[in-house]
């Protein structure tokens, strides 16, 4: 059988319709690559979304369950505009012992240009002047101030009596 010219057209057809059945392939396949890539990438920021908001969802209830300790610790320092008041505080000390408590002297780190949040430092040089038992309170008072404290040089002596002096550096943390 010799080839005709109508074997050579159902040919070409054939030929034809290979191409085009490549190309659809190959776009298809391209499409399907793409989408694939782009539902990873989805389920890839799904998972990242997930994660930041159970990361969030825990820093939400630590700051909820911590909001009474922060507060708690705000109260260990000295406001600058809280000084006056623990001045008082230690002059007050005087009534509740029965001993002699005076403030010779006061300093504090100039936290006014500092940022908010920023802490220093408070301190007072503190004179007791009294009987052992009422210094021991004195001490113990001061001790139980509601703030962070360092008692700093302390020097006990007996100048006459059984009338102990006692002198002493005060340093508390101030915040803006």
């Amino acid at each position: 059988m010799k080839p005709t010219a109508h074997h050579y057209a159902a040919l070409l057809i054939a030929i034809a319709v290979f191409v085009v059945s490549m190309a659809l392939y190959v776009v298809i396949y391209i499409q399907v690559h793409n989408q694939t890539k782009r539902t990873a990438d989805a389920f890839a920021n799904v998972a990242v979304q997930s994660a930041l908001q159970m990361q969030e969802d825990g820093l939400t209830k630590m700051l909820a369950s911590t909001s009474d300790m922060r507060a708690t610790v705000g109260t260990y320092f000295i406001a600058q505009d809280q000084t006056v008041s623990f001045i008082e505080q230690v002059e007050s000390v005087s009534k509740q012992s029965g001993a002699s408590v005076s403030l010779a002297s006061i300093s504090a780190d100039d936290l006014s240009s500092a940022p908010t949040g920023k802490t220093g430092h408070l301190v007072a040089h503190i004179s007791i002047h009294g009987p052992w038992s009422n210094v021991m309170r004195a001490l113990h008072s001061i001790e139980d101030f509601p703030y962070a404290i360092n008692i700093d040089s302390l020097s006990m002596r007996v100048i006459n009596g059984g009338i102990w002096n006692t002198e002493f550096n005060l340093v508390a943390l101030t915040i803006k």
